[in-house]
C-alpha cells in the first residue's frame, strides 16, 4: 500500500513537473524573441480561440459551463481535436494572464493575424463571441465593441 502511494505521488510530481517545464520552455522562447506572445498570434483559429477566452474572462471567472461551451466552440467551429482544444484553453489562459489590460487591446492582439482572415471569417468572429453568453456584461460589452471595430459586426449590411 505504501509503495502504491509513493508511486502515485512520484507520478503526480512528474506530471506536474512536465507541465511546468513545457510552460517555462515556451515562456523562455518568447522572452528570447522579446515579444509578448499575446500580441503575435497570426493563425486565425488561434487568434479567435484566444479572443473567445478573453471575452469570457472579461465577465469574471470562467464557469464550468462556460468552459464546456468554449471547448465545444474550439472543437466544432475551430476544428481542434479534443486534446488540442484542452491545450488551447490552457494556452489562452496563460496568454491572457500575460497582460492584465487585455480588454482594452483587441486591436493590438488582432493586428498580426488580421491579414490572414478571409472576409467570411472576419464577419463571423463577433457572432461566435456573442454565442458564448446570453447577454454581455461590463467589460464584455467593451471587449465586444473592440472586436466589432476590428473585425466587423458579424452581420452583413
Amino acid at each position: 500500500m505504501h509503495i502504491a502511494l509513493l508511486l502515485a505521488a512520484v507520478l503526480a510530481a512528474l506530471v506536474w513537473g512536465l507541465v511546468h517545464l513545457q510552460r517555462e520552455t515556451r515562456r523562455r522562447e518568447w522572452a528570447r524573441k522579446n515579444i509578448t506572445p499575446l500580441y503575435s498570434l497570426e493563425e486565425p483559429r488561434d487568434l479567435v480561440a484566444v479572443l473567445a477566452f478573453a471575452f469570457l474572462k472579461c465577465g469574471g471567472e470562467i464557469t464550468r459551463e462556460q468552459k464546456e461551451s468554449l471547448l465545444q466552440l474550439y472543437q466544432e467551429v475551430l476544428k481542434y481535436s479534443d486534446k488540442q482544444a484542452g491545450e488551447m484553453y490552457s494556452y489562452a489562459s496563460y496568454l491572457i494572464t500575460t497582460d492584465p489590460n487585455f480588454a482594452d487591446k483587441v486591436r493590438e492582439i488582432a493586428r498580426p493575424g488580421l491579414g490572414n482572415f478571409s472576409e467570411e471569417q472576419r464577419e463571423s468572429v463577433s457572432g461566435l463571441l456573442r454565442g458564448l453568453v446570453e447577454e454581455p456584461v461590463g467589460e464584455q460589452v467593451r471587449f465586444l465593441m473592440g472586436v466589432e471595430g476590428v473585425f466587423g459586426s458579424g452581420t452583413r449590411s
